[in-house]
Order: C-alpha cells, then structure tokens, then sequence
C-alpha cells in the first residue's frame, strides 16, 4: 500500500512529536544515572506509613535534622509555612546537618528547596521545623508491610535508620537507599533461599 503525501507528512510529525516527548524524561534518567556532579547525603529517619490509591504502597519518611535555630525571626505567615533554601553540611558521625537556613534560593552542592514552619512549642526562641522534599520512599506493594515493620522497629528499637540522597548543585535530588542497620531495606526484605519451600 502507498503512502500519500499528506499521510507521509503526519506520520513525521507524529514520529517528531513522539520524539520531543522523549528529550526530557531521558536527559532526566542520563542526569541521574551518569551525572557524577552531586553531593551524597546521609539523614536519619523515622516513618509512618500511608497508602495512596493513586501512587500506590509508600513509605512515608521524615528525615532529620528537621529543626534549625535562628538568631532573629523570619517573616513568615502564621498560619501556614513557606518555601525556603538550606545549605547542608555533615556532621562528626557523618549525618547531613543544617548550615544555612535562607528564605531567598541558595546554589550550589549540598543546596537544597525545602518548606518551613515556625515551631510553636517554644516561643521564646526562634525555632523553625524543617520538611524534606525526599519523604517518600516507593517499594513493592508485597514488601510494603514487612518494611513498614522493619523500619517502625528499627525506630523504636533505637537501631540506625537512614536514607542515602543524592544531591545535584540545581537542587534536584534522588533518594539512592533507604537502610536499616547499615543494610538496605530489600536486601534485608528479600525471601531467604529454601524459606519458600
């Protein structure tokens, strides 16, 4: 069968259309994938655990450091937070820590957007709370409860829990693993041989 002119015209635009769609998911996959222009950060974490109809099972994270003490108020509304910047640092056991604390963007490694609230439980000092964007942790729905376990003991237990992040000079961030006990959460989820038999 012959192709007609104008079929041959929209079958290009379709092909060059479909293209275009591709660019940006893939420079997102190379950046992150090959990039080796970020920082690695370790933050302590607690959880709880919703699930989303639409996104499906999730661990929902909160990464610490979360709270930052100025020495004069910030302009922020009382009713609600707003987004802000911070400049991460380590400290001695090697865990992120807060540097710097800007309501105006910051660049550069270990620069990150987050949202933040004035911390009301103690008004006498200038404490805000600090939310992550990075408080989502995606696994398989079948491992969903057992990792929820896993890491609800590990926080109540005391034992180490962390997430690894990758972060990139333009505050984009990947979550590179979630662990417990210095182990990532689905090696230590994965069925052990001969225990399905």
């Amino acid at each position: 069968m012959k192709m007609t002119k104008p079929n041959l015209v929209r079958f290009v635009c379709c092909l060059l259309a479909f293209g275009a769609a591709l660019v940006w998911p893939v420079h997102r996959i190379l950046q992150f994938e090959c990039s080796q222009d970020y920082t690695l950060h370790r933050f302590k974490v607690t959880l709880y655990d919703p699930y989303d109809p639409m996104r499906g099972r999730f661990l929902r994270l909160r990464a610490l450091p979360e709270t930052w003490l100025e020495e004069k108020p910030l302009p922020l509304p009382s009713w609600k937070g707003r987004e802000a910047s911070v400049k991460l640092g380590r400290d001695k056991e090697g865990f992120a820590k807060i540097e710097q604390l800007s309501l105006e963007p910051i660049a550069g490694p270990g620069c990150l957007k987050v949202k933040v609230h004035r911390n009301w439980e103690n008004l006498k000092k200038n404490i805000y709370t600090v939310r992550y964007p990075f408080d989502r942790y995606f696994i398989n729905e079948k491992l969903a409860a057992d990792a929820e376990a896993a890491l609800t003991n590990a926080t109540r237990g005391k034992r180490p829990a962390e997430i690894r992040v990758r972060i990139w000079p333009d505050g984009n961030f990947m979550i590179e693993e979630l662990l417990i006990d210095g182990k990532p959460i689905r090696e230590l989820l994965r069925p052990k041989k001969g225990a399905e038999k």
